[in-house]
């Protein structure tokens, strides 16, 4: 279902953050992380909620690894972001 919904958006809409975020989210949920990765690092502008998503996903998954990367890059290290890590 999930990539169905991701197949309509992408043809349907104009990716913007919401969007972005939205399906970063449900990948990493469904343990799809590349397919999360792919449209995280396709976004051209990114918000604390997108870098926590994909934080979180690999966190919850086991790629600690991964987790701790993509935490050191972010711009902005909220608390919201800390917890997730």
């Amino acid at each position: 279902i999930g990539q169905g919904i991701h197949r309509y958006v992408v043809t349907e809409f104009e990716m913007s953050i919401k969007i972005g975020n939205a399906l970063v989210d449900m990948f990493c949920k469904c343990g799809c992380l590349d397919k999360a990765r792919a449209i995280f690092d396709s976004m051209r502008s990114k918000n604390v909620k997108c870098w926590t998503s994909m934080v979180s996903g690999y966190v919850s998954n086991g790629s600690i690894d991964e987790a701790r990367e993509l935490f050191e890059r972010s711009p902005v290290k909220d608390v919201v972001l800390w917890t997730a890590m």
